[in-house]
């Protein structure tokens, strides 16, 4: 059931983490159709959060050291590679659990964002609460870590971003909220496939977003995502790309230079579609002109 929802998984390297400032945290906010995601990465030695509350839900991963709070009535302690989490309006301090400090990746989104995707997965707007505060799960730890890295990079990717952000908070509402609605069902989409792909086709030179695919199939974006995986094999982000890879192969075989081939088929630049070239089909644009030659 679940592994529709996280197609892509990062493998965390927990130590670069320490090359963060120390209580210096690096923030940004995000913007969805859900409601704006507040992004923040931070390492912390003295910090001493005195008790407060969020009015609406913080959910992270611990990727070093180790953090202790009192929360609900619990004084907890959430260490590298567990997930930690707060409800709205639920009172929480914070400290080091000892003199190295710790470093996390955190997400602070409004009750709405929640109740919306909760909407999305089973058509009742619901306020899902998270039940622990820390819990350890290695799936969504990963994709948390990586959806924070991504959230804070300058050539960050809206495709991967939104379905990052349906997979993991998707995830937690299924497994570890007092909501888990039955969503074994699985939509078929049918003819609405075949203009979902050629949407994709048509625009792959365009920013491609979940929103634009699953108002195309008539589906909410929870569904779309898991319905358009099982029908095809691979996630969306993944079938845009390697359809992206396609379309520059072609291009390039037929005499175009790479670096308008990547503007043409709507990679951020030249260095973007290398990558992807060389990690779909094992070849680099400069290998595939002389091809050409």
């Amino acid at each position: 059931m679940v592994k529709y929802l996280l197609p892509i998984i990062y493998s965390m390297r927990w130590g670069r983490y320490k090359m963060l400032a120390p209580d210096k945290p690096i923030y940004t906010r995000y913007s969805t159709h859900l409601g704006d995601i507040d992004v923040m990465q931070a390492r912390y030695v003295k910090q001493n959060f005195a008790k407060h509350y969020h009015e609406g839900y913080g959910l992270g991963v611990i990727t070093s050291g180790a953090m202790e709070f009192n929360y609900r009535g619990e004084k907890l302690i959430a260490s590298e590679g567990l997930v930690n989490s707060v409800n709205p309006d639920e009172a929480h301090d914070g400290h080091s659990f000892d003199s190295e400090g710790w470093c996390y990746s955190m997400l602070y989104f409004e009750e709405s964002v929640f109740r919306n995707l909760y909407g999305d997965i089973c058509e009742k707007y619901e306020t899902p609460f998270i039940t622990e505060g820390v819990f350890k799960d290695k799936h969504l730890a990963t994709n948390l870590s990586f959806l924070v890295a991504q959230l804070l990079s300058k050539n960050s990717d809206r495709l991967l971003n939104e379905s990052q952000i349906i997979g993991i908070l998707s995830s937690t509402i299924l497994k570890h909220s007092d909501k888990r609605p039955d969503v074994r069902k699985i939509y078929k989409l049918g003819n609405k496939l075949t203009k979902v792909k050629e949407h994709i086709k048509n625009n792959i030179n365009q920013k491609i977003s979940i929103k634009q695919l699953a108002d195309i199939a008539g589906v909410s974006l929870y569904h779309f995502i898991r319905s358009f995986t099982a029908d095809v094999g691979v996630a969306p982000y993944e079938y845009v790309s390697m359809q992206r890879a396609r379309r520059a192969k072609e291009l390039i075989l037929a005499g175009k230079k790479a670096v308008d081939v990547a503007i043409e088929c709507g990679y951020t630049d030249q260095s973007h579609m290398n990558r992807w070239l060389k990690k779909i089909y094992g070849i680099t644009p400069r290998a595939l002109s002389n091809i050409v030659l």
